[in-house]
């Protein structure tokens, strides 16, 4: 989600999950979904919060529910979409990989950092 959702009370990463009840998740068959919507159409107001002055997020919204209609397999163009099936183990695989990427785009990858080291650089990262 947007780093300002919430501003300008504060500014945080934010992850919003959904989740499907009344049923169990079956591992490696299921498929989830991940969308990257730090750019939703929504700005930032003086006095209103966040609103959707210049009208992007309708044409966001249809995009990504349509997306939703496997029949379509559309993916839209504004929004990162990864569509995937995962395995419980999964869980530390999405965070490595978070970790590779902030590395790699901060040119550290081979860096031989403590851990220490490696979250105060990762906090900043994921900060910005």
């Amino acid at each position: 989600m947007p780093k300002d959702l919430f501003a300008p009370n504060a500014t945080t990463h934010t992850a919003v999950a959904v989740f499907e009840t009344n049923r169990q998740f079956d591992y490696g068959k299921d498929d989830v979904l991940f969308y990257d919507l730090r750019e939703d159409g929504f700005v930032l107001s003086k006095q209103k919060g966040r609103t959707g002055i210049y009208g992007k997020w309708g044409k966001i919204q249809t995009e990504l529910l349509d997306s939703l209609d496997v029949a379509k397999h559309k993916i839209p163009d504004e929004i990162t979409f990864v569509k995937t099936k995962i395995q419980s183990k999964d869980k530390w695989t999405i965070s490595n990989y978070m970790i590779f990427q902030a590395k790699k785009d901060l040119g550290i990858i081979n860096d031989n950092l403590s851990e220490s080291e490696l979250l105060e650089i990762l906090g900043d990262y994921y900060r910005k």
